[in-house]
């Protein structure tokens, strides 16, 4: 038996949120991957609710991170 009507809705709501930010941070990030600053400024432009200064600041310490990595793997 589930819960209230309204519940399920807001919880499906939250889901296909988090989904729908995982295909543009990942799409972000192909177009950041493969130097296409103008199209990642118009991408970010065109939607009003994305954070393209938040996600950045997140992928420059995801870089950092990957950089440690590898260089772990170099020494």
């Amino acid at each position: 038996m589930s819960g209230p009507a309204g519940k399920d809705s807001a919880q499906d709501s939250g889901t296909e949120k988090v989904y729908v930010e995982a295909v543009l941070n990942r799409h972000a990030r192909k177009l950041l991957s493969t130097f296409r600053l103008h199209d990642l400024a118009f991408f970010a432009a065109n939607l009003q609710d994305y954070e393209l200064v938040g996600w950045l600041r997140k992928e420059r310490c995801a870089a950092v991170t990957d950089v440690n990595s590898a260089s772990q793997l170099v020494w």
